[in-house]
C-alpha cells in the first residue's frame, strides 16, 4: 500500500489569478466584437451578428484548452484532437480581429494627434498673419479718427466691421493655439523606434500585433492554466497493491496440494495462469505413490 500527496493550489493565486484572466478575456471579447461590428457594415443587424460571433469564439477558446486536457485523462484521442483543431481556429480568428481592433484603435490615436499638431502649426501662421493685419489696419487713417473704432461715423463702419472680425478670427485662433501641441504623434513607438533604429511605423506596427497577440494568450490560456480544477486541500491518495495470487506464488510439492489451492481460487481470477511446472521425476513419482494407494 503506497500513498502519495497532492499539493493544495494557493489560495492566492485562485483568487486574483481567475479574476485578472477574466478580465483580460472580456477585454478580448470586448475588442472582438467590436472588430466584429465593423464588418457588419452599415446593417445593425449584420455588425451585431459579425460582434456576436467574435464573443462566442472568445469563449470557445476559455472551454477548449480544459476540454482537450479532459479527453487526454480519459484517452479519447478524436475527442482531444478535435478540441485542438477548434482551438487552434479560433484562436487564430479572434488573434486576427485583435489585430484589427488594436491596430485601426492605435491608428486612429495617431491621426487625432497628428490632426492637433497640424491644427496647431496652422493657428501659429494664422496668428502671424493675423497680427499683421492687424497692425495694418490700426495704423490706418480711418481707426485713429474713429478713436480705436469707439466712435464710428457712417463711413468708418464697414472698416471697424472688418477690425472687428480680424479681432474676432485672432481671439479663436489663439484659442486653438491654447491647446498646445502634442509631443509626438506616438511617443511609445517612437522612443522605441529611435532606440532600436526601426521607422515608427513598423514600431507601431508591430506594437499593435503584440498588444493582441498577449491578450489573446492570456484570455485563451490563462484560464486553463490558473484556475483548472479550482482550490483544492492537500490530500493523500492511498494506492492498494493486488494481493499475490496463492497459486502462482506458493511452491506445490504434490499434486493434492495443487488441486486444494486450484480450489481455494478465486471465482473470477484468471484462468489464462498456469500452474508452475513441475520436474517429470517428481510428476512421476507423485502418479506412482497414486497408484500404490
Amino acid at each position: 500500500m503506497h500513498s502519495e500527496s497532492i499539493e493544495p493550489r494557493p489560495w492566492a493565486q485562485w483568487l486574483l489569478g481567475v479574476p485578472a484572466v477574466l478580465t483580460i478575456g472580456g477585454i478580448a471579447a470586448a475588442a472582438n466584437f467590436r472588430f466584429g461590428q465593423t464588418l457588419g457594415g452599415q446593417s445593425e443587424v449584420d455588425a451585431l451578428l459579425f460582434g456576436a460571433g467574435g464573443v462566442a469564439l472568445v469563449a470557445l477558446n476559455f472551454i477548449m484548452p480544459g476540454a482537450a486536457a479532459g479527453a487526454a485523462r480519459r484517452g479519447a484521442r478524436i475527442q482531444q484532437a478535435v478540441c485542438i483543431g477548434l482551438f487552434a481556429v479560433c484562436a487564430a480568428f479572434t488573434l486576427t480581429s485583435s489585430v484589427g481592433f488594436s491596430s485601426s484603435h492605435r491608428a486612429d490615436y495617431a491621426g487625432d494627434r497628428a490632426q492637433a499638431a497640424e491644427r496647431f502649426e496652422r493657428a501659429k501662421a494664422d496668428v502671424a498673419r493675423l497680427e499683421g493685419d492687424l497692425a495694418t489696419m490700426k495704423a490706418s487713417a480711418k481707426y485713429q479718427d474713429s478713436a480705436g473704432c469707439a466712435d464710428v461715423r457712417s463711413w468708418q463702419r464697414e472698416f471697424c466691421a472688418a477690425v472687428s472680425a480680424k479681432e474676432a478670427e485672432m481671439a479663436r485662433t489663439k484659442a486653438v493655439m491654447s491647446a498646445g501641441r502634442p509631443a509626438a504623434i506616438d511617443a511609445q513607438a517612437e522612443t522605441l523606434a529611435a532606440l532600436m533604429g526601426y521607422k515608427s511605423q513598423d514600431v507601431s506596427t508591430a506594437l499593435s500585433v503584440s498588444l493582441a497577440v498577449v491578450y489573446e494568450l492570456v484570455a485563451s490560456l490563462g484560464f486553463y492554466a490558473v484556475a483548472h480544477g479550482g482550490p483544492v486541500k492537500a490530500a493523500r491518495i492511498m494506492r492498494l497493491e493486488p494481493a499475490p495470487d496463492p497459486v502462482s506464488s506458493k511452491p506445490v510439492s504434490s499434486v493434492q496440494e495443487a488441486a486444494r489451492l486450484l480450489a481455494s481460487r478465486p471465482r473470477n481470477a484468471s484462468r489464462r495462469r498456469a500452474l508452475p511446472k513441475q520436474p517429470k521425476a517428481k510428476l512421476a513419482a507423485d502418479k506412482r505413490s497414486l497408484q500404490e494407494a
